[in-house]
């Protein structure tokens, strides 16, 4: 007999002012940081590495705009070959999206088109051997709180849906965007706003996604400008606010815009959360 029940996922949160410093409790031997280029350049993965108590440490950062499915098997060889027993992503969406990818990959060979929400990946060998932690740097893609990897493939993108992809943990270090450029933190803010808006208007939004929507919207509106002319108080709430609107749509699902931004986005080559606001300013 087919079950009616109804399941509520979302990672373990850590956050807060040095919430990173909770990696030091996540003792292994073999650890993997995944970020991409710009961030190891500006030094963020040293904000993972010092608190991380692992006998070796390995860095791959050959992540660059929006990730393809290219750049998600390069990343998941590398994985491979490292073995590791803990994954932490640190970078926005696209870092965070191939990292979830990786960690399944890494131990089942599957081409992302081929994921679908029911596929049974435990199946198919997937034993969960790394703990994966995803740590944002931007508040607005919720990534480190969903069940999708989004990922082109030539002028489409894919949308790699399944449980197995959502983080252990995520770590909400407001310190990691104090200094966001103004664009990202206006970019970014308008993509978590319609996560709350469209996760509370689909037809499958209930009272768990509704608390987590709502919640996001308010604060976004509250803080959105404040956190645009660099008020750090104001940076800290919307990146909660971008987890909570992140939880929302794991939950229930997102709508027409997206469904267009992304498609947007793979035709011309634009970062998601620029093709968001045209879309989502015309309809509101």
């Amino acid at each position: 007999m087919k079950s009616n029940a109804l399941m509520f996922a979302a990672p373990r949160i850590e956050y807060g002012e040095k919430a990173l410093e909770t990696l030091k409790d996540e003792e292994c031997s073999r650890a993997l940081v995944i970020t991409d280029r710009n961030l190891s350049k500006l030094g963020f993965q040293e904000f993972v590495i010092q608190n991380l108590k692992a006998e070796r440490v390995e860095v791959y950062d050959g992540v660059e705009g929006e990730p393809d499915t290219t750049m998600a098997f390069k990343c998941s060889e590398f994985a491979r070959k490292v073995d590791p027993e803990l994954i932490v992503a640190i970078g926005g969406g696209s870092v965070i999206d191939l990292a979830k990818f990786a960690r399944v990959a890494m131990e089942v060979n599957i081409d992302p088109r081929e994921v679908r929400a029911k596929l049974n990946l435990r199946a198919m060998g997937f034993r969960k051997r790394a703990k994966l932690v995803a740590v944002p740097t931007t508040s607005g893609s919720g990534a480190d709180c969903t069940l999708a990897v989004m990922l082109k493939h030539g002028n489409s993108k894919i949308s790699a849906i399944n449980p197995e992809f959502i983080p252990d943990m995520t770590i909400l270090d407001y310190r990691l965007v104090e200094k966001m450029p103004k664009r990202l933190v206006a970019s970014s803010g308008v993509d978590a706003l319609a996560h709350g808006i469209e996760a509370f208007l689909t037809k499958l939004h209930n009272e768990f996604s509704d608390l987590f929507a709502l919640r996001a919207v308010e604060l976004i509106l509250q803080n959105i400008e404040k956190s645009y002319d660099g008020d750090t108080a104001a940076r800290a709430k919307m990146h909660l606010a971008a987890t909570m609107a992140g939880i929302a749509i794991n939950n229930s699902q997102l709508g027409a815009v997206h469904a267009l931004a992304h498609s947007l986005g793979s035709v011309f080559g634009l970062d998601h959360s620029m093709t968001i606001a045209p879309y989502f300013c015309q309809r509101s």
